[in-house]
């Protein structure tokens, strides 16, 4: 599974699915901060997930296989 871990434009998600059908993207943009500014990667600091959306963002974490922008998800915090 790819897993699109930082915000991005659906259209762009779509683009991605569209260019081969084999891989599943997982891609929730509730479970990401909301932008600061166009083209924000990393979202608002002030960004906290509640107990059901971090349960979420940790089995997606488990299943995937792909991560983009990884660098979005501090090294703790990355499946091993």
């Amino acid at each position: 599974m790819v897993m699109i871990a930082t915000p991005l434009e659906t259209s762009l998600v779509a683009d991605i699915e569209s260019v081969d059908a084999r891989p599943d993207v997982d891609y929730q943009p509730d479970l990401l901060p909301p932008l600061g500014f166009p083209s924000d990667h990393r979202g608002v600091e002030s960004f906290q997930r509640t107990r059901e959306q971090q349960a979420r963002w940790r089995a997606m974490l488990s299943r995937a296989e792909v991560l983009s922008a990884c660098r979005a998800i501090p090294p703790r915090a990355r499946p091993r």
